[in-house]
């Protein structure tokens, strides 16, 4: 039987810990039931983190600059193509409706680690710069994958203990409202865990939350 600790345990354990960077920290959830796997929603995280790729290929969008936020259009395309390195640390991506199609060269490079742009949550847009700014506001969004299994990240070490745990409250209480109305909280999720880059995953007693 997995052992099950606080969240704010799971998370000075996490914190604590003596690490040469400034790791990401992740949430997985596993759902008790198959007819779960094709969960998704939008919430807003307390405190932001991570960057962004935007493909619009408009000078207009300097107004984006910001150190979180990288754009450009089939030039950036390129660099991703010859660099595939490049788009590690980036959290979303957006793109106009007219670069989608240009996308198809890197699909491959941005697909397996969800950086392709989804117009089911705003990130193909015509108003890049709103989209940009809502998630530099917090907004975020979560799904699971082909294995039923949901993750995300809730921030990084460096933000501290007091911020990771409200990003990470948010978080499940947006899954929890997922949940129909006629199954019970152990009915639905059957464990998640947090853990950082290079750490060890501790599994978090969600029913305390």
């Amino acid at each position: 039987m997995r052992e099950m600790i606080s969240a704010d345990d799971a998370l000075k354990k996490l914190v604590g810990k003596a690490c040469k960077f400034n790791e990401s920290v992740d949430v997985a959830v596993h759902f008790s039931s198959k007819d779960s796997v094709k969960v998704g929603c939008v919430f807003r995280h307390p405190f932001y983190f991570g960057r962004i790729l935007v493909f619009c290929g408009e000078p207009q969008m300097a107004e984006l600059l910001d150190e979180n936020v990288t754009y450009g259009g089939e030039d950036l395309i390129e660099t991703i193509k010859a660099k595939k390195n490049f788009v590690k640390g980036y959290k979303y991506s957006l793109a106009t409706p007219s670069m989608m199609a240009k996308l198809s060269k890197i699909a491959r490079i941005l697909g397996p680690r969800g950086l392709m742009p989804d117009s089911k949550y705003g990130l193909v847009t015509h108003d890049v710069a709103a989209a940009v700014a809502a998630i530099l506001g917090g907004k975020a969004l979560f799904k699971t994958n082909k294995a039923g299994v949901m993750h995300s990240k809730i921030g990084n070490l460096g933000m501290g203990l007091d911020k990771l745990r409200e990003n990470l409250q948010v978080f499940c209480e947006s899954v929890f409202a997922t949940r129909p109305k006629n199954v019970g909280l152990q009915g639905y999720v059957r464990s998640i865990s947090v853990s950082s880059t290079m750490g060890d995953g501790c599994f978090v007693d969600f029913l305390a939350l």
